[in-house]
């Protein structure tokens, strides 16, 4: 693996909009080499919540350009903050492999969509 350079922090946004769900994992895994492995901090914009609930550290959530959120690994993230954030309930499981949970919409507040 290689950088172009040996920078200490990484920034990134939606790094694996576009790819193939393959590779998206790929990125995913690669970030958090990255991290783990090699001492790297990484910040990265996500809009998959799933993704990012799997893979982060940290979460930051974000609402209106405030922080209205944030979840570290030892938390759970949970269905009330996705509504609040999101305006959309979902339904959540665990994730039987990782223990994390799985966020799946289904149905949006009455608000009407633009």
């Amino acid at each position: 693996m290689a950088l172009a350079q040996q920078t200490a922090t990484i920034l990134l946004d939606e790094p694996t909009t576009w790819l193939d769900l393959r590779y998206q994992v790929d990125i995913l895994e690669l970030l958090q080499t990255l991290t783990r492995d090699h001492g790297r901090t990484v910040v990265t914009v996500l809009h998959d919540l799933n993704f990012a609930v799997n893979y982060a550290d940290l979460l930051v959530f974000l609402k209106k350009g405030a922080i209205a959120g944030v979840i570290n690994e030892q938390e759970i993230c949970t269905p009330e903050l996705i509504k609040t954030v999101f305006d959309v309930d979902v339904q959540m499981s665990l994730n039987p492999q990782t223990g994390k949970p799985f966020f799946m919409p289904f149905r949006a507040r009455e608000e009407k969509a633009l």
